[in-house]
This record gives structure tokens, C-alpha cells and sequence, in this order.
């Protein structure tokens, strides 16, 4: 699997989202939707924890957080 900085993971056991923010080398780091959390991962056990999050699933997770903030503007 190619992993690519902006690439959306949700974890395999919690459901939990996380965003690639950095890769160097072999080293991914993954930072959690709110922000909160980081998790520095070798690839392989990004493949081996993780399901990468397809495009349209991230542009629909996105557009339901600015409804949320619409709303409680």
C-alpha cells in the first residue's frame, strides 16, 4: 500500500481517525482527527493496524464536521 502525507487511517480496533502528517524513512506519523493524539508507526504496521480512509469518506467526514460548526455559529 502506498502511504502519502494527508492520507486519512482509521484503526482496525478502536475506529479511531488519524491523518498522515509526516513519513521519513520508514517512520509515519499519524495525528489524530481532533489533533490530541500522535502515533509514530513503522508502514508496515500502519498496513497492519490500520484501513486507509477511501477519498469520498474523508470529503464526507470533513463535510459533516463544518455542518457542525455551522451550526453551532
Amino acid at each position: 500500500m502506498r502511504i502519502v502525507e494527508d492520507d486519512m487511517f482509521e484503526d482496525r480496533s478502536t475506529g479511531h481517525r488519524y491523518r498522515v502528517k509526516k513519513i521519513e524513512e520508514e517512520v509515519v506519523v499519524l495525528e489524530a482527527e481532533d489533533g490530541t493524539t500522535r502515533v509514530y508507526l513503522s508502514k508496515g504496521s500502519v498496513e497492519l493496524f490500520f484501513e486507509k480512509v477511501e477519498k469520498e469518506e474523508k470529503e464526507a467526514s470533513y463535510f459533516s464536521i463544518s455542518q457542525i460548526s455551522t451550526l453551532k455559529n
